[in-house]
This record gives C-alpha cells, structure tokens and sequence, in this order.
C-alpha cells in the first residue's frame, strides 16, 4: 500500500505542477474558509462571558455582532474565490489524466490498444479517472482541517486542559478503532470497483451483439447472464456502502460522545465558577469542529484507498507503470524524422510463424504491389506486420534504407495510410468519417472522394457531407464502406497506401477506375487481395500460396 500512495504522491504532484497559479488560489481559499470557524469560537465566547459580566474585557454586544457579519461575510468571498478558481481547475486535472490515458492507449500498436471489453475501459475513464483526479484536492482539505483541529485543540487545551484530554479519549479510540477497517474497506472497494467495470463490460458487449442476440433468440438468456452479474455488482457495492458508512458513523459520532463528556465534567467546574458559560460555548463549537476533522480524516483515508485503487485500475488499462502516468510519451504519431518516401523494404516476416515462408520483397515508389494468396495464407497479418501492428519486433522494415524500430509509430499518416479489411465507420457524418476531427488534411475532401469513386453518392445524398451514415454506418453499403475507408485514408495525403481486400465489395468496373486513379494520382500502394483481378496492373506479385 506504500508504494501505491507514493505513485499516487507522484501523479498528484505533476497534477499540481500544471496549476500552480489556479491551485495556489483554491488552496489559499480553502484553509480560510475552514480556519474561519476558529473566529465564530472565540466570538462566542466572548459574546457568553459579555452577557453573564465574566468578561476580562469589553468589546460590546453590537461589536461582538459585528465582527460575527464581518467573518460570515469574509467566510462567503473565500468560498466564491475556491468556487471560481477550484471548478475549472477540478476539469483541467480531470481531462489532463484522461487525456494521459487515451495517449497511453494510442502509443501503444493498433492491434493492442484496447485489450477488455469498451465498457470497461469508459468505466475506467469515467469512475477512475476522475477519483485520481481528486485526490489533487486532498493535500489543503488536509492542511485546512489540520488548522482547524490544530488551532482548535490548542484552543481547549489552554482553557481548561483536563477537560480536554478527557473529552479526546474516545476521539481516539476511534481513529485506532477505525484503522482495523483499513484492509476490509480497501479489499471492499477493490472488488466494487471490478464488479461495476464487469457490469458495464457486459452490458456493452450485450448491446453491441444486439443483432446477433435476436437473431438467435437469445435475449432470456443475455437478460439473465447481465441480472447475475448485475446482482454480483449489487452485493459487491452493498458491502462497500456499509463498511464505509459504518467508518463514517464512528468518525461522526465522536462529536457526540465529547459533547456528552463535557457536560458531565464541565458541571462542577462551573459550579465552582473555574468554568464559564463562554467557555462552555467555546468547548462546544470546537468540539464540533475537531471531531468533524476526524470524520472528515475518516473520510480523507477512505477516498485514499478508494484512489490508490482506481489508480491501479487506470495503470492496468494503460499498460503504464501508475507513477508514470501524466509522464511525456515520447515521440508523437509519426515518429522521428524521415525523408520523403522512395522504397519500402521487406525482410524475413513470418506471417504464418515458422511453419509458413518467410516474406522478403521491396515496393518503389509509384508502384502496384499485390499480395495474393487464398483465404488463410496470411495476406492481412502480413500487412499488420509490417505496419507494427503486430510482431513489431519480427523481421525488418525499412524506409529508404533507414530500418524503422517502432514501426507502428512511424507508418502512419502522413506516411502511410491503412485501410482494413473490415473498415470502422463512425455513427456520424461523412465529412466527419472523413476528417476525423481534423479541420485540414494533405488533401482535399473533393479530390478524396474522387479518388475513391464516391462523389456521386455523396453529392446525390440529402445533406451531402452532413449526412449521417448511422450506426456504424448502418445507412451504407459494404462497398461504400469501403470507400468510405479509402477516402478517409487519401484525405490524410499519406505517401504509402496499404490497403487490406479494400475493393473487395466494388465491382471490377469501379475497382480498377480506384487503383488507375490511385496510381495516376502518384500513390504508392500495397494491396492484399484473394482475386486475380488487379494482377494485370501490378509492379510486382508476393505470392504467399504454400506450395501444395
């Protein structure tokens, strides 16, 4: 648990450093409007001793009353102040770290970057993240209750100092009571956290095979497989809610205990006159606030656990070690420096492993280079492999001689661009299928969609470029998906095309009006297919049929 907190120490830190100016404001806010109540303490006393003449000094009822609307007033301007400064500061941290994680993600190869159900992964993003974020806020909330318990204590203790070590005893015996529940609420929150995530995973995963579920009848039984998981998640935060409101209930009833101490001790000092009513007044009001600083310490230890926890969960998605986290990524996208592209060379991939050939070949500049082999013969994990996508380490890849060690990085727009076999189209429009929230590309949207042969069907939809496609483009075609993808890619401008059977639903017409554009155009391309249809226009053919 240690060095957990210390990594968590650490992200909260670099979370810090990026707000100094905001955080400063906030902190410097807080601590005073916490501190405040010390003031309200004294007041009333004096106020008690003015009115029953035990008084050592006279300041005056309306002076008294005063001074308690000055401090109300003063108390109102700090909590504006930590509102405006401390609201968009808590949204800035908030997007730094989820920000952070969609980077880790992206640093890592396109065929690893999410490896769970996307439920769980938004569970993550949205619980986790944020509690990692809040622990920020948690160093002046600590310093803020600490003057205040502090100065409180001090307070007590130089009016009548046995009062007040008697009214702590069960202050204490709490706080050690309360650390027995460390393990149990930890353990608690760790299994929460995973069954809430579990649930969120099935339940995308559910509704995403919505289709599938209908068509096989199956809707009972996905109904029942989420209600067990469902109630799994039920038991699981059932017992964190109670273990943590019992934690609460101690810390808070403290108060009550030391205020009935107090009575019981405070009766004889007053009947002896060593004891006055202010400060009878001024025991009550700190008391308060002292024992509501443990439960508030309670508090500060739970959502500790709770954060350490939730940083773990964050580190796990991430694959990053949690201390690392906010820490630079390195080299963006595309990276590195390279010079613009001549030749592509190929050596020693084993798309099938070692039981399949070894794959050397070398694409120019300007040329037609198809991979052919039938369905298993390892066209699309050779193209994978090439990118980085996968085998990062296996074989070589070379860009104009300069052999590239994260290939993954590197061969991407506005390099390379990779169309997949099955091509991801966004619920949105075609302009933003196409722009990817990019307001500029290499190339223009109207020479992309040329290129892919699908102006016709864009200028002749309702909206053209604002249309939207639907559901994962549900409004789409196979073959207008397709194109779809490769305008996408050509509106990156890239060097390199690689494209995976990405005119495979087009007719031969349309397709070989693609690639007699594609190549007039100047592009250089990569094609994996399992026809014989473009092997009349190609440069070179890397056959990867096994010999029979």
């Amino acid at each position: 648990m240690s060095a957990s907190i210390r990594h968590l120490g650490v992200v909260v830190r670099e979370l810090i450093s990026g707000e100094r100016l905001a955080y400063g404001l906030t902190s410097t806010a807080w601590i005073l409007w916490h501190a405040s109540p010390l003031l309200f303490g004294l007041l009333a006393k004096l106020f008690f001793d003015e009115l029953t003449g035990s008084a050592s000094f006279h300041l005056g009822i309306l002076a008294i009353l005063a001074l308690f609307l000055a401090v109300g007033l003063g108390r109102a301007a700090t909590l504006i102040l930590a509102a405006a400064a401390g609201t968009p500061m808590s949204f800035r941290m908030v997007t730094r770290v989820r920000t952070a994680m969609v980077e880790r993600l992206y640093a890592r190869p396109g065929g690893q970057v999410l490896d769970r159900p996307v439920g769980e992964a938004l569970s993550t993003f949205r619980r986790d993240a944020e509690r990692v974020a809040q622990t920020a806020h948690w160093p002046f909330d600590a310093v803020a209750g600490a003057v205040l318990a502090g100065g409180g204590l001090a307070v007590l203790l130089s009016v009548n100092w046995q009062i007040t070590l008697v009214t702590f005893i069960p202050v204490v015996a709490v706080i050690l009571l309360a650390q027995h529940l460390r393990l149990a609420l930890s353990a608690a929150r760790e299994r929460s956290r995973h069954a809430a995530a579990a649930f969120e995973g099935a339940l995308g995963e559910v509704l995403e095979a919505a289709d599938v579920v209908r068509a096989f009848g199956a809707e009972e039984d996905a109904a029942s497989h989420l209600a067990a998981i469902g109630r799994e998640r039920r038991d699981a935060e059932v017992r964190d809610a109670a273990l943590n409101a019992w934690s609460d209930a101690m810390f808070s009833e403290t108060a009550s205990l030391g205020a009935g101490v107090v009575l019981l001790i405070a009766a004889g000092a007053m009947r002896q006159g060593s004891f006055t009513i202010g400060d009878f007044a001024l025991f009550a009001t700190y008391l308060t606030m002292v024992t509501d600083f443990t439960g508030f310490l309670g508090h500060l230890l739970s959502s500790l656990r709770e954060a350490v926890v939730s940083l773990r969960r964050v580190a796990q998605l991430t694959l990053t070690p949690p201390a690392a986290l906010l820490a630079a990524v390195g080299a963006g996208a595309a990276g590195g420096s390279l010079m613009p592209f001549q030749t592509l060379e190929v050596k020693g991939l084993k798309p099938l492993g070692d039981q399949g050939p070894v794959v050397t070949f070398t694409l120019q500049k300007g040329t037609l280079t198809v991979l052919r082999g039938p369905v298993g013969s390892g066209k699309s994990t050779l193209l994978r492999m090439v990118l980085g996508l996968v085998g990062d380490g296996e074989g070589e890849v070379r860009w104009n001689g300069q052999r590239l060690v994260e290939r993954h990085r590197h061969l991407v727009p506005p390099r390379c661009a990779y169309v997949p076999q099955r091509p991801a189209v966004l619920s949105d429009t075609w302009r933003a299928n196409l722009e990817l929230g990019r307001a500029e590309r290499g190339e223009s949207l109207a020479r992309a969609l040329d290129l892919a042969a699908l102006t016709q069907e864009v200028s002749e939809s309702t909206e053209g470029l604002n249309t939207v496609l639907g559901r994962d483009g549900a409004r789409l075609s196979g073959g207008q998906e397709q194109r779809t993808a490769l305008a996408r890619a050509v509106a990156a401008g890239p060097e390199l095309l690689v494209l995976d059977d990405a005119t495979s639903a087009v007719d031969v017409e349309t397709e070989s009006r693609i690639v007699g554009a594609l190549r007039q155009g100047g592009y250089t391309l990569l094609v994996a297919t399992g026809s014989d249809r473009l092997l009349d226009e190609a440069d070179q053919v890397v056959d990867l049929t096994l010999p029979t």
